[in-house]
């Protein structure tokens, strides 16, 4: 077994996209879409899209809304 087998053998390649997480952080920074949009120079429903990627693959919502 090599290096890059192992990584896969533990799912890491079925894991979220790791940029993701930049939308998450700038949400829970801002407690906002649109501020997050704004810092992240996207629009909001490009923000809102990737939170609900992120929230799909861990299957929970990630904030209240």
């Amino acid at each position: 077994m090599t290096g890059t087998d192992s990584l896969q053998d533990d799912g890491f390649e079925r894991g979220p996209k790791w940029d993701l997480f930049r939308y998450f952080l700038a949400v829970a920074k801002l407690s906002s879409v649109s501020g997050a949009a704004q810092l992240l120079r996207e629009s909001p429903p490009t923000v809102s899209r990737r939170l609900r990627e992120l929230e799909r693959h861990f299957s929970a919502s990630l904030f209240r809304r």
